[in-house]
């Protein structure tokens, strides 16, 4: 006696991406600016857990969050700052990379806030128009790495002689 199955594997093999566990919402108190040489602009940055679990995330991560900056609509210039944590230079084979930092966690339903200092990592003196979003890879590198896209905020730089703008 034999068991003959026939069917298909297709489709078997697809696993679909889970849900986020979290959002991301971006804010900041500046959305209208006179350019400056030495500008410091603070976003906001409020990370909800949304899962039924706590979620752990290495802290301080300066690469924790993929920012987007559009200046008019194009890419807005970043800063040496930046360009070195996007793309990290080759330590040599006889130093071993240091870290001091930690884990955190959010409890589920909680939030943590956080302030990134936006005029670190790109150059906002031009006059224009700014759109910011952020994202976030939940499990960078993993299979079941979920991206999590905030909320876009507008800033708008004026030219250093325009008046004062009206907050």
């Amino acid at each position: 006696m034999g068991l003959l199955i026939v069917g298909s594997a297709e489709g078997a093999c697809k696993t679909s991406k889970p849900k986020p566990d979290r959002s991301l919402t971006i804010s900041t108190e500046v959305t209208t600016v006179k350019a400056q040489k030495e500008m410091a602009i603070l976003v906001t940055v409020e990370e909800k857990n949304t899962s039924h679990h706590k979620i752990y995330f290495l802290f301080p991560d300066p690469d924790r969050y993929k920012i987007s900056v559009l200046l008019d609509g194009r890419p807005a210039p970043t800063t040496e700052m930046y360009r070195e944590i996007l793309n990290p230079r080759a330590l040599p084979p006889n130093v071993l990379p240091t870290w001091s930092g930690g884990w955190n966690w959010i409890k589920p339903g909680k939030s943590e806030i956080s302030a990134v200092p936006l005029s670190m990592y790109f150059d906002l003196s031009a006059p224009g128009k700014y759109e910011i979003t952020f994202v976030e890879e939940t499990n960078r590198g993993q299979p079941n790495s979920v991206e999590i896209k905030s909320n876009t905020i507008h800033i708008i730089v004026l030219s250093a002689d325009a008046p004062a703008p009206r907050q």
